[in-house]
């Protein structure tokens, strides 16, 4: 290789190294100057591991399963004389509200009443019925004796005169006519007798119904509790005025109610479900070290 060439690949060599020192310099520059002027920067090691994950969101607390206590339909408004408190813990049966029984029980008692009195009726028709079927053999039977021995006088009268023998004719026809009549008579007397003996049969049975319907209604006014939980009363907004901010108070002994209108629930301590309050739902995400 020839001098100038050896020369001219030396100060090329050196270009490059001066090259990549300005370049170095220039990038360690802002290194040091960060290093320096702050304090010194904390650091951590990356671990692998689960990261918490926290999520608000909307929601009510509801119980899963819950059944509402209704007034009894009745006809007319009821008095409250009992109400367990919300929040009382109660068992399958325990009574949760009652109301006032003073009219259903005046009720039954008239029920019976009539009960008693329909029952006392058949009982005195059925024995009359008895003593009544006992004249009316007694006279059915004499009646048919009279035929029987008209017939029997007719048939030996054959030495007697035209005369009396027309006689015996004639009380023989008016035994058998007797004894027909008789016959119709009681046939009659024993369709009335049914009929009435009907009349007060249905008497009773439907006094028997009001006794039942009086008896359920008493029963109804006790409101149970279908299964084991907590009482929560509803608020009584029937005589008192909504507006706004009002606090309307929940109901109480001595309220008075509509049939129909829902009092109370139950429901089961154990079992419940978010629906709409605020609720935090809280889970963890797994986190890898990265590669």
């Amino acid at each position: 290789m020839k001098k100038p060439d050896r020369r001219h690949l030396g100060w090329s060599l050196a270009g490059l190294l001066g090259t990549a020192l300005v370049i170095t310099a220039i990038v360690a520059a802002p290194i040091q100057s960060v290093q320096t002027e702050g304090s010194v920067i904390p650091t951590a090691r990356v671990t692998e591991g689960d990261v918490p994950v926290v999520v608000y969101a909307t929601g009510d607390l509801r119980p899963l399963q819950a059944q509402t206590l209704v007034a009894p339909s009745l006809g007319g408004p009821l008095q409250i004389l009992h109400i367990a408190a919300t929040g009382t813990p109660v068992k399958a049966g325990d009574v949760v509200v009652e109301f006032d029984r003073s009219e259903p029980v005046e009720r039954l008692e008239t029920a019976q009443s009539e009960l008693a009195q329909a029952e006392q009726e058949i009982a005195k028709m059925r024995a009359d019925a008895v003593v009544q079927r006992a004249q009316d053999d007694v006279t059915l039977l004499t009646a048919r004796f009279d035929v029987r021995r008209g017939e029997l006088d007719v048939q030996g009268a054959l030495l007697k005169s035209a005369i009396e023998q027309q006689k015996l004719v004639l009380t023989l026809e008016e035994a058998k006519g007797r004894l027909v009549q008789l016959q119709d008579d009681l046939k009659s007397r024993a369709e009335t007798d049914r009929a009435s003996l009907a009349v007060l049969e249905e008497k009773r049975n439907k006094a028997k119904l009001q006794m039942d319907n009086a008896q359920r209604n008493i029963d109804n006014m006790k409101l149970r509790a279908p299964f084991a939980g907590l009482v929560a009363v509803k608020d009584n907004d029937m005589n008192n005025a909504a507006w706004a901010g009002a606090v309307v108070p929940e109901f109480r002994a001595g309220d008075t109610v509509n049939p129909g209108r829902q009092i109370a629930e139950a429901s089961r301590a154990s079992s419940s479900s978010p629906k709409s309050m605020n609720t935090i739902a809280r889970t963890s995400a797994p986190v890898k070290r990265p590669m």
